[in-house]
């Protein structure tokens, strides 16, 4: 009896041992899906934050131009009024 229940001893030792492996790829593939997950989340910021910049600095040039033909249109109103 002894023999027998030693068998069935080990047997649930390997049933353990793979069950813990289970375990263990369960949550390397959580940790995989988390770190897929965070990677999107993060190119999908970047890639926001790089549209919202590329918008700012369109922005920034047409303000610049602005203001550039606000400075050569005042620019001749006062050489006009010098003459």
């Amino acid at each position: 009896m002894k023999g027998k229940d030693r068998k069935e001893e080990g047997v649930a030792k390997k049933a353990d041992k793979k069950t813990k492996l289970d375990e263990l790829w369960e949550k390397v593939e959580a940790a995989r899906e988390r770190f897929d997950e965070a990677k999107m989340a993060k190119n999908l910021t970047y890639n926001l934050w790089q549209k919202d910049e590329d918008k700012l600095r369109a922005a920034g040039e047409k303000l610049n131009e602005a203001l550039q033909e606000l400075y050569d249109h005042e620019k001749k109103l006062s050489q006009k009024e010098e003459l």
